[in-house]
């Protein structure tokens, strides 16, 4: 398969929810690389190989 970025608009107000939310994400199967970007770090941007769209978004929610 190849790899693919998928940004993530998501709603953090704080450091501990941030980070809650790259450790769930990162455990999803396929995932290689999460990190927070945008102006206001309200966007998780996620690198992977096979990874399932949809279970990862319901898995953040």
């Amino acid at each position: 398969m190849t790899k693919q970025k998928i940004g993530i608009r998501v709603s953090l107000s704080c450091e501990k929810s941030r980070s809650k939310a790259m450790a769930l994400v990162a455990r999803t199967d396929g995932v290689i690389s999460v990190g927070i970007t945008g102006d206001g770090k309200d966007r998780l941007e996620v690198v992977g190989d096979g990874v399932d769209t949809v279970c990862l978004v319901q898995a953040h929610l």
